[in-house]
């Protein structure tokens, strides 16, 4: 129960963090 607690947190965050990188990825290609 607590692991799907800790899992609901911190995914999003995760998520969030790949995507920034992502984005700054991208913008250093060109």
């Amino acid at each position: 129960m607590l692991s799907l607690l800790f899992v609901s947190v911190v995914a999003p965050i995760v998520v969030g963090v790949i995507l920034e990188l992502v984005k700054d990825w991208f913008k250093n290609r060109r």
